[in-house]
């Protein structure tokens, strides 16, 4: 199995902060399982499954992961959230 991640296992409330160079305001706000349920009500019932169990996931800890694979993939470092959002944000 390959996880590719970026050079931080950052979620939530860190990537937030991490969008700053965007000179827009970001904010998290962590959600219930009733949140997820109320925001996607009439969908198919395996999506609303997989969302609750992804941020279920995110919550405990289980992608806040970092791995080797993009450098073992490209030969590169990955470069980190910030410098890809400040890359972007340019006019």
């Amino acid at each position: 199995m390959i996880a590719v991640t970026g050079a931080t296992g950052k979620v939530g409330r860190l990537v937030a902060d991490e969008l700053a160079p965007t000179g827009r305001p970001h904010r998290y706000e962590p959600g219930t399982d009733e949140d997820w349920l109320e925001r996607r009500r009439g969908r198919d019932p395996w999506r609303i499954e997989a969302g609750i169990s992804s941020y279920a996931a995110l919550r405990c800890g289980e992608l806040n992961l970092v791995s080797g694979d993009y450098r073992a993939l490209t030969g590169d470092d990955p470069l980190p959230l910030r410098e890809i959002v400040r890359l972007l944000a340019r006019p």
